[in-house]
């Protein structure tokens, strides 16, 4: 495909309640959009279809200066309400500038998602063949008006009661409708080359080698020791190790990048006491953590924003429970020195992760 360059905003069109641009804009099937500026870098976005699914976000993590992103690589991620949606790279390239506002104002994503809520401007590598995998034009429109059919048998109508009548998609769809699922949602209209991934193939062959190599995880059978001993296991969500241990093996790569539970581990060591198979789960959680970073780099660990509320993780609220009907104070922890939390939480913002992402750790 010939690239067709822009310097205005897009002419618009409504596709059953969503601005679609059917002019110089091109189209990603993970619902992100790609311009071709005159200076020959490549300005990119989400799409108003995204933006009417998940509402105004909290926060984002923008691609980092100078990476280097591939077409259909999760390359960025919108946090709203502690969730996470990450979204595919609309072509490959190279990161040369971010959009500061939209650091400081994210719902701008939402409020004008093709023109002050742009995310960042991408030097292209292999454009032309990148822009064959994508739409453009009147072709745009075709696509959203099929994406919002599929949204409404999706959600079982809850997308919109009026959309066979010609109507609307309503706005923040996931926060007026929660049940509807955030993840599933995500992984089907966001996370699509993903998802075809997985389904294709299957699985990725040898994932554990690349994860834990150096461990004894295909001993694991699975006899949930490691879960019966773990506190973590009554956090919201809850650690379920074995459920780990067998993504890993399995080789479902994408269902494990997606997973946060990993950071819910509070490093108490007794799965590796109670293993009887020295499958030393422990090491394994440590390494996923690895993995997930090196293979995400939007990746924000939930856990951080405990750390920086409390001091510590989480708060297993059965051990509390346990404890105060035997009579015993509850544990001493930092948050009952508040000067020491405060200092704690200053140290954390010289950190480049949570400076970065302030906006999570406000209020």
């Amino acid at each position: 495909m010939k690239p067709q360059q822009t310097s205005e905003r897009p002419h618009m069109k409504n596709v059953l309640g969503f601005q679609v641009p059917t002019d110089v804009y091109y189209l990603h099937q993970g619902h992100a959009w790609a311009a071709l500026e005159e200076t020959g870098l490549v300005r990119v976005g989400l799409d108003d279809f995204s933006q009417k699914i998940i509402g105004p976000a909290d926060g984002l993590k923008l691609p980092g200066i100078g990476k280097t992103y591939y077409q259909d690589h999760i390359c960025l991620s919108l946090f709203k309400e502690g969730r996470k949606a990450s979204f595919e790279a609309p072509l490959d390239g190279v990161i040369e500038a971010v959009n500061p506002k939209v650091r400081q104002q994210p719902n701008l994503v939402h409020d004008d998602p093709y023109g002050e809520g742009w995310l960042c401007l991408v030097k292209p590598i292999n454009l032309e063949s990148n822009l064959d995998n994508l739409s453009s034009g009147e072709a745009n429109a075709t696509w959203i008006n099929e994406e919002a059919h599929r949204l409404l048998n999706f959600t079982e109508g809850k997308a919109g009661v009026t959309l066979p009548d010609g109507g609307a998609v309503v706005d923040n769809l996931l926060g007026l409708y929660p049940d509807i699922g955030w993840r599933p949602l995500i992984r089907e209209f966001f996370l699509k080359h993903l998802t075809t991934k997985v389904l294709a193939e299957g699985s990725t062959k040898d994932l554990w080698k690349d994860i834990y190599s150096n461990g004894n995880l295909q001993y694991c059978f699975n006899c949930s020791t490691c879960v019966s001993g773990c506190p973590a296991s009554h956090g919201d969500p809850p650690l379920l190790v074995r459920n780990l241990a067998r993504k890993v093996i399995l080789g479902l790569e994408e269902e494990l990048i997606e997973d946060n539970t990993p950071w819910a581990c509070v490093s108490c060591s007794r799965c590796e006491e109670m293993c009887p198979m020295n499958v030393m789960p422990f090491e394994m959680i440590l390494s996923i953590r690895q993995w997930q970073c090196r293979n995400d780099e939007t990746l924000i660990p939930p856990a951080i924003v405990e750390i920086y509320k409390r001091g510590y993780t989480q708060a297993v609220g059965v051990n509390m429970e346990l404890r105060e009907s035997l009579g015993l104070s509850q544990l001493p922890t930092i948050t009952n020195n508040q000067e020491q939390l405060e200092m704690f939480r200053e140290m954390l913002m010289q950190t480049q992760i949570v400076s970065e992402n302030d906006y999570m750790f406000k209020g």
